[in-house]
């Protein structure tokens, strides 16, 4: 994937086709610094100083240094950052914003999107944990695939929540936040009943998974290719979230899975019903921002539909109707407050 930060700071707008050269030298790049500096971000202690000139100069133009690096699960996907708000104390824990990263839940990391929202919160006294999960290709048997890094961010959540006196977190008010496929994923965990199991011998899964809100940018809120379809007619995402493959002798990989997405729907109701935000929406949800950088117009193609503004429009009119509030932010749309994720996020966790 390849993104203009300057004009697409949300990184909803993938260039990479249009850009190959660039892509494949970034790529050489890359993998010759990650291969140079991973043996030391593997189980780290970022509590002290570091001796590694690539880590010191990675975090030095990413920014802060974590406070922990740390395992929410056995599999090496299942990491988390967490940045400790200098303000938080015992006496005065801080609230907690839950970052996602999107990649379509088959690229990124727990950095990936971060960065302009990273620092925002921690001045304004918020907490924050950033989390790795497994990708639909990871699933290994798991049906549907999607289910992999869906139940992955329940889980770092519990987790999280199980830190609440060491790390001094105010565990009532924890936003989730993230974009694309970690906004779909911020969204699903919102509107999902409480998945705490009280009489577990697991003490992590006896941890709520309720959030007080969510910020999302360029959420998919369907997983339904037929609700896709009439909203965005030339929609192509979310074969790859139930498992439909690609044929590789296709003209069009994207368009033709799609539609053999939607050819399958009716088996596959019952996975979109469990794992489509907008079929989980019930009036005890927690309030919703949404942010799109186009402009909404239902029915119609649209340039990027992977990350339409018709999705946010038609999730709002879902919660409109049992009244859960929702604020969404596009150009030129009305009544916004919030211009921004991060003024979304510090509304709603300080007072």
């Amino acid at each position: 994937e390849l993104y203009d930060i300057d004009s697409d700071p949300s990184e909803e707008h993938d260039l990479a086709s249009e850009h190959h050269d660039v892509v494949r030298r970034l790529a050489a790049t890359y993998e010759q610094w990650w291969e140079s500096v991973q043996p030391d971000l593997i189980n780290e202690d970022v509590d002290g100083p570091s001796e590694n000139p690539f880590k010191t100069a990675f975090w030095k133009q990413f920014g802060p240094r974590p406070t922990l690096d740390v395992s929410y699960g056995k599999h090496p996907k299942q990491r988390l950052y967490f940045w400790k708000a200098s303000s938080a104390t015992a006496e005065n824990p801080a609230p907690l914003l839950f970052f996602i990263h999107g990649g379509g839940w088959s690229a990124g990391n727990r950095l990936s999107g971060l960065s302009q929202n990273l620092q925002l919160a921690l001045e304004a006294g918020i907490s924050v944990a950033s989390i790795e999960y497994r990708f639909v290709d990871e699933a290994k048997g798991v049906e549907p695939p999607v289910k992999v890094p869906l139940t992955d961010a329940a889980r770092a959540l519990q987790f999280v929540r199980s830190k609440k006196a060491a790390w001094h977190l105010d565990t009532n008010r924890i936003v989730a936040a993230g974009g694309s496929a970690g906004a779909c994923t911020s969204l699903w965990l919102a509107f999902h009943d409480e998945m705490a199991d009280p009489i577990s011998d697991d003490p992590i899964a006896r941890e709520s998974t309720r959030l007080t809100a969510v910020a999302v940018s360029g959420a998919q809120t369907t997983l339904d290719p037929k609700q896709m379809k009439e909203w965005t007619p030339n929609s192509h995402y979310g074969g790859h979230a139930f498992g439909i493959p690609t044929i590789a002798s296709e003209g069009d990989r994207r368009s033709g899975r799609f539609t053999r997405f939607l050819e399958s729907r009716e088996s596959l109701l019952p996975w979109i019903q469990e794992y489509s935000p907008y079929a989980l929406v019930t009036a005890d949800d927690p309030p919703v921002y949404m942010l799109y950088n186009n402009k909404p117009a239902l029915g119609h193609e649209a340039k990027d539909p992977t990350h339409s503004a018709n999705f946010g429009i038609k999730l709002k009119e879902r919660l409109d109707a049992v009244q859960v509030p929702c604020e969404l932010v596009y150009p030129d749309a009305p009544n916004v407050q919030h211009p921004n994720l991060s003024d979304a996020v510090i509304n709603f966790l300080v007072p």
